[in-house]
């Protein structure tokens, strides 16, 4: 979609806009044109009026400053308890079924690979998306989930090594959900 606006086109884009303006220099009758590109603003940016006068300004850092108290007292109470900096019962919780949670882990990194071919299948339009590349592709999420969930519930194993695979597990299904969208 090009706007035009006052000779310029305008090409907006998801990062930003290109601005187009042709013209003819003085030495040579040929057209040209000036490209200039100017990014979108962010939320993040500084420089936005519209995000300085949001309400939640403010909220991740004072997040993230609660945060760094909240360790630094934790630090201090566990070196006056224990003599070191921290206690050590989060790595021993994770680390108590090490192999199989390594194994298990890199079996579902390997089953991610699955959504190749059926993102093949839909861009060669072997299948199509709707109703029956949908129906596969949450079919094989809830599998997915369902799987890793069982898996640790199984295993008997602590919340940490169970929440580490089903954590895992969500944020692969957020990838592939991503790749279905984008077709």
């Amino acid at each position: 979609m090009t706007l035009s606006r006052n000779g310029e086109n305008v090409i907006p884009t998801p990062a930003g806009t290109v601005t187009v303006r042709p013209y003819r220099s003085s030495s040579n009758a040929q057209l040209k044109a000036v490209l200039s590109f100017t990014p979108r603003m962010s939320s993040l940016d500084r420089e936005n009026t519209k995000s300085q006068t949001d309400e939640f300004r403010g909220f991740f850092t004072l997040f993230w400053i609660g945060l760094a108290l909240l360790f630094l007292r934790t630090s201090i109470h566990s070196w006056e308890n224990n003599g070191t900096p921290l206690s050590w019962n989060f790595g021993r919780l994770i680390t108590g079924d090490v192999l199989v949670l390594a194994i298990s882990d890199a079996v579902m990194m390997v089953s991610m690979f699955f959504c190749v071919p059926f993102v093949k299948a839909l861009q060669n339009r072997y299948i199509s998306y709707y109703w029956t590349g949908a129906m596969i592709q949450h079919s094989f999420q809830t599998a997915y989930l369902g799987t890793a969930i069982w898996w640790g519930y199984h295993r008997q194993w602590y919340w940490v090594q169970a929440g580490f695979l089903v954590l895992h597990a969500l944020s692969n299904l957020m990838k592939v959900s991503l790749v279905a969208r984008i077709l």
